[in-house]
């Protein structure tokens, strides 16, 4: 009897932070071809307290089904940007999107190595143009699934050009600004908030290719620096299992 009420609340506690994807078929806004993708069916608030949280990356971006590509014409972008395009860049897309080389041919979009559409989606969002706040989002959800998949180089260059988006991006906000009003100043501390988050990815990665003199010294900087801010019980928890995955406490 205890056995079947623990398996039962084991499976209560997995439904209620479930994910669930179904399959749609979508045209191609760029060469007309209908393609099977996957397109969000549930979810709950519980997404935002993933570890994910801690670099403010959150579900569905964390998936590959999250960006899609036409394995006909190799047109890709995140899903929510897949549908409708700009129709006066359709030439120019159709013209970047015959430069992509997925390196085969693909029956689905989810059989195309996510890292492969990351890139032919860099491509696609340099014609359809986005901000430096876009890019610094797109390279941090880059730097995610290349540190999942354990391409740490990849990781950590993608993270550093999310750093140049975001240091860019606050720079010109600080030269434009002469006021000094209170919502620069909140703009300022987000910024300052989501590169200790940047940062912290940095530290996991560094932790993860044993470099481990990189990785102690950005965590305690992290931890001097961003102790009192919201990003800081993240930090607090990455350098604490970072010592007590070496089998050492917090001074």
């Amino acid at each position: 009897m205890k056995t079947r009420i623990l398996l039962a609340l084991l499976c209560v506690a997995a439904v209620a932070t479930a994910t669930t994807w179904f399959p749609e078929d979508v045209e191609c806004p760029v060469c007309g071809a209908v393609n099977e993708f996957q397109v969000v069916g549930s979810f709950g608030s519980y997404i935002y307290g993933w570890p994910s949280k801690f670099e403010l990356i959150f579900w569905p971006s964390t998936e590959s089904e999250f960006i899609y590509a036409c394995p006909v014409c190799r047109y890709t972008c995140f899903m929510y940007d897949f549908r409708d395009p700009p129709a006066d860049k359709l030439d120019a897309l159709r013209e970047a999107a015959a430069e992509v080389d997925f390196g085969g041919s693909y029956e689905t979009y989810t059989d195309i190595p996510a890292m492969d559409r990351l890139s032919a989606a860099e491509k696609i969002y340099g014609v359809l143009g986005r901000d430096d706040e876009f890019w610094c989002r797109f390279y941090r959800i880059v730097g995610y699934h290349a540190a999942v998949q354990g391409l740490t180089e990849e990781a950590e260059k993608s993270l550093q050009q999310a750093l140049r988006a975001l240091l860019g991006d606050e720079n010109a906000e600080s030269a434009n600004s002469s006021s000094g009003s209170s919502n620069t100043t909140a703009a300022l501390e987000e910024r300052r908030e989501l590169e200790a988050r940047i940062r912290l990815l940095q530290a996991r990665i560094f932790a993860g290719e044993d470099r481990s003199r990189e990785a102690e010294t950005l965590y305690q900087l992290l931890a001097e620096r961003y102790r009192d801010t919201a990003a800081g019980p993240g930090v607090i928890l990455g350098y604490y299992e970072y010592l007590m995955d070496r089998g050492r406490e917090a001074d």
